[in-house]
């Protein structure tokens, strides 16, 4: 939707510029050249976090940092930065209670089953791994990362038993695969998840197939996985659901 926004409104600049554009008789293109190169490298300065003050979980807040400047990109693109900043602010005001809250400590890992049997799992620099940090969790693959910019590593099942094991909660990916409603259709996938932690426990969730598709969504993301980690209300949950 946002892309055939774009493309309508850059459609509706272009037409609007070929109506009042007036016939040239030379060429009006001018070439400007820079020769400090530091200046091309300025870095934006940010107005969506003007006086906002937020409370920080590790190395930084990533929801902060990459949502914010999403939202105020296209804010720019679409001409409405007023309107974005503050979408994106609301959003964050949605959450400070949660990234206000000591860290539940708990273990999550966030996972598919292939079709040829294999484990897909996020690196450990993904933002759903900094989404279940920001709500108050620990991602069971906290140090996994390759040279590739894939942002998902298939792990054989040996090695995801190794580390994955002792995971305190196990959610599901059912975006890319089917969704999940029983524990049976769990194990279908792979019997030896039968021995995981969680799925004794009885903590293993599903997403919701239509995630990928609620990106302006994140903070009631983050809210669920909070409300999983720290064994709060599922009636309130919106993304995801509980395998019986």
């Amino acid at each position: 939707m946002t892309k055939r926004i774009i493309f309508i409104f850059a459609a509706l600049c272009s037409l609007q510029a070929r109506a009042s554009v007036r016939p040239a008789q030379a060429d009006t293109v001018r070439y400007t050249s820079f020769t400090d190169a530091a200046e091309l490298l300025q870095p934006v300065q940010p107005t969506h976090l003007d006086g906002v003050i937020l409370p920080m979980r590790g190395s930084g807040n990533w929801f902060v940092g990459i949502a914010g400047g999403s939202t105020a990109f296209l804010g720019t693109l679409l001409g409405c930065e007023d309107k974005a900043e503050k979408l994106f602010a609301d959003k964050v005001d949605g959450i400070v209670d949660i990234l206000q809250k000591p860290a539940a400590g708990k273990t999550v890992s966030f996972f598919y089953i292939t079709s040829n049997g294999a484990a897909n799992v996020r690196k450990s620099t993904d933002y759903i791994a900094e989404m279940i940090s920001l709500a108050g969790g620990k991602y069971i693959f906290d140090d996994l990362t390759d040279d590739t910019a894939k942002s998902t590593v298939n792990m054989q099942m040996e090695s995801f038993y190794a580390g994955a094991k002792d995971a305190d909660v196990m959610i599901y990916n059912a975006t890319i695969d089917s969704e999940l409603q029983t524990l049976d259709q769990l194990l279908e996938k792979s019997p030896l998840l039968a021995d995981f932690k969680a799925v004794k426990t009885g903590n293993v969730w599903c997403t919701e197939k239509n995630l990928y598709q609620s990106t302006m969504e994140l903070d009631e993301l983050i809210r669920d996985f909070h409300t999983v980690i720290a064994d709060g209300d599922p009636s309130t949950l919106k993304y995801l659901h509980k395998l019986s």
